[in-house]
């Protein structure tokens, strides 16, 4: 194992380390009925305080699902470059390792969302539909940042000579990151407990690629 694997494997366990520290206080501490149909939310003062800052904007939560759907197409295209390659090469060992880790960490990343549909932390501050749906994390940031995270370091992988790509990639997914993260802060369909958490989360699967790539290369 490389120092930068490493480095990279000690990045992402700590990642993971604050994801599930928050998750743990999320469910012992500050625990009020807080929410809508008094549903209980953890570190409820802390959430309520800001929901109320922030107030519900319609507008800003459609917005933000711009940055997902982009996010949604660059899965696509990797998933098409890996056919190619396997067309191409007629056989699996033909296409690049760093295709598969991605694939395997875009299983993880349904998995995780699926897990947390049904393990409930906390509910939404709002109704959807009139329904309270489960809240923590936020899965539209854990995608956003999975999959722009992960796809700056693929694009890098698989086409390092590339200086447009190795300059505009990180430029636009960096971009396309903070303005969905901001936006579903500011939106208020999520408290901000929910951000933090799919912030976390999509840090350690970003990282969690890191590792597999290094040591598939």
């Amino acid at each position: 194992m490389t120092t930068q694997t490493k480095k990279d494997l000690c990045w992402c366990l700590l990642w993971f380390v604050l994801f599930f520290a928050l998750t743990a206080a999320l469910c012992v501490v500050d625990v009020q009925p807080a929410g809508p149909q008094n549903s209980l939310i953890g570190l409820a003062a802390i959430n309520t305080a800001f929901h109320t800052w922030t107030g519900q904007t319609g507008l800003l939560d459609k917005l933000t699902d711009i940055p997902l759907y982009l996010a949604f197409l660059e899965c696509a295209f990797f998933a098409g470059l890996g056919l190619v390659q396997l067309i191409r090469g007629k056989s699996l060992r033909k296409v690049d390792p760093s295709i598969y880790a991605l694939a395997a960490i875009y299983v993880l990343m349904a998995v995780l969302y699926v897990a947390f549909e049904h393990v409930v932390i906390n509910m939404r501050p709002v109704l959807e539909n009139g329904i309270l749906e489960p809240s923590y994390p936020s899965s539209h940031t854990m995608m956003v940042v999975t999959i722009y995270g992960t796809g700056i370091v693929a694009f890098h992988t698989l086409f390092p000579k590339n200086k447009a790509l190795s300059f505009w990639i990180p430029v636009a997914s960096f971009a396309l990151i903070a303005f969905a993260v901001c936006g579903r802060l500011l939106c208020g369909v999520h408290w901000l407990t929910d951000i933090a958490g799919g912030l976390l989360l999509g840090c350690a699967l970003v990282w969690l690629y890191k590792v597999f790539v290094d040591v598939f290369h």
